[in-house]
């Protein structure tokens, strides 16, 4: 456990003592790093009132910056910590439990980190039944870090309980130093919330409960990432990345709509975007649109330099995505809301299915269905004929073996072979030829579906589409 960096650490070293042996732990007087790896380590901290965590990151010059959680020392907050105990598996410590009160409730506080990377998992359990009150900030999440002025904050301001609902995430970044706290969409159960405030020059991430939160449920979770390492004013793409891991994807679907032949609105002209910032300084919804389909445009045509820009507005677009269904709000999948989304979300499709096949990243892929799938019925009709033009029935990027597919088959699947395609699918109740485009890195690929062999093609063919009979696939 001995690490020279510790001691580099902007930690007070009043605030912890390392090395405390195992039966002496629930008796320290101050607390001690519990686990760590290259990028991170997760600590127990305490006040005079409280035990509470430290999760630090190290930056490339070995200095550490704090991302901390103590309850404050405040009679209306009756939240405390009391006893803590480093959580094992196959001998190696990931985590550590906190046990305390809230008021006359037992409350067992559990944080498990990433082994090789830089989240971490909290989750917080109440004992007993029924409702409770619930404090105004239940976790509040303090940056601390010499000479940390915050660049980039999102939600711009703090926000009251009633707009809270739908908010995925909040996050900071200073230089290339950024922290973030993220919904467990996967767990909860409970209507739960985040938001974001400064104060003081203070980057503060907080964590609050709406008032029905714990009406049903006594437990919640939440992830929490502190990066020391992130690319300036670009550390929300790993969070992007992280929120595109939402199981709610995998089950995303464009729905029974037949295509609707006609344009879709004209994007604005992009002016130049030279002090555009992420969530800062920026262009309306549909300019940033705009933006995004010109740089795709030029690495169509072999400019690939503009790739990671492109990326990097689309992403920022993708934090605005719905992830949760609200009783009256947008449906899953859907994009932004109000009026300046109107253009932009009809967009998101196509640009989300353009970044797929240029990447191969099966996120975007996904979030465009989801898109699609959101959209109402006349909308979604035009989305699916524009994208029928580029992508087909179905869309096989041949080198990463993933696929889209626009149509409902009884049956489907594909293996890309050293030789190409080998596909199976059944459409009993289609009654025309599907579009099958391939895209992929080698000449030509040969093409098997259902177990004949309809011959080798070029993949400039392939990249243009080709009608599979339906002699082929009906059955």
């Amino acid at each position: 456990m001995a690490d020279p960096q510790r001691r580099q650490g902007k930690v007070k070293p009043e605030d912890r003592i390392v090395g405390v042996p195992g039966n002496e732990r629930r008796a320290a007087k101050a607390a001690s790093i519990i686990c760590e790896n290259p990028f991170s380590r997760l600590c127990v901290i305490r006040n005079t009132a409280s035990l509470g965590l430290a999760l630090e990151a190290c930056s490339l010059d070995a200095e550490w910056s704090s991302l901390r959680f103590l309850p404050e020392e405040d009679a209306a907050c009756p939240l405390r910590f009391y006893a803590y105990d480093p959580l094992q598996q196959d001998g190696e410590t990931h985590g550590v439990s906190l046990q305390g009160v809230w008021g006359d409730e037992a409350v067992t506080l559990t944080a498990v980190c990433n082994p090789a990377g830089i989240w971490c998992r909290i989750q917080c359990e109440i004992a007993g039944e029924g409702a409770i009150a619930v404090p105004p900030n239940l976790h509040r999440w303090l940056l601390r870090a010499e000479g940390v002025s915050p660049e980039v904050w999102w939600p711009p301001c703090a926000r009251s309980t009633d707009t809270l609902s739908g908010l995925p995430a909040a996050f900071v970044q200073s230089g290339s130093l950024f922290a973030a706290l993220v919904r467990d969409f996967d767990e909860i159960e409970a209507e739960l919330a985040v938001v974001h405030a400064c104060r003081d020059g203070q980057a503060t991430l907080e964590y609050q409960l709406l008032p029905s939160a714990l009406s049903a449920t006594r437990q919640f979770a939440y992830q929490l990432c502190l990066d020391a390492r992130a690319v300036p004013g670009a550390g929300y793409q790993q969070l992007i990345r992280m929120l595109g891991e939402h199981e709610a994807f995998k089950f995303a679907a464009v729905g029974d709509v037949p295509p609707l032949a006609g344009p879709l609105p004209p994007l604005p002209a992009v002016l130049d975007e030279g002090g555009w910032l992420p969530f800062m300084a920026e262009g309306a919804p549909e300019e940033i649109a705009a933006l995004v389909c010109r740089q795709l445009d030029r690495c169509d045509a072999g400019d690939w330099q503009h790739l990671d820009e492109g990326l990097r507005w689309l992403d920022r677009l993708c934090y605005c995505q719905q992830l949760c269904e609200t009783p009256g709000g947008m449906p899953f999948g859907s994009f932004g809301d109000g009026a300046a989304w109107d253009i932009s979300a009809l967009w998101m499709p196509p640009l989300l299915f353009r970044a797929f096949a240029l990447t191969g990243n099966p996120e975007y892929a996904n979030r465009g269905i989801a898109a699609i799938g959101a959209l109402p019925p006349r909308d979604r009709a035009l989305v699916l004929w524009h994208l029928y033009q580029r992508f087909g029935d179905i869309y096989i990027h041949a080198d990463c073996g993933e696929a889209i597919l626009a149509v409902h088959p009884d049956r489907f699947q594909s293996m890309i072979t050293p030789e190409g395609l080998d596909l199976q699918i059944v459409c009993a109740q289609r009654e025309e030829p599907l579009r099958l485009v391939l895209d992929g890195s080698m000449d030509s690929y040969a093409l098997v579906i259902n177990g004949e062999a309809l011959g080798v093609f070029p993949t400039a063919v392939l990249r243009e589409g080709i009608d599979v009979p339906l002699t082929v696939y009906g059955r």
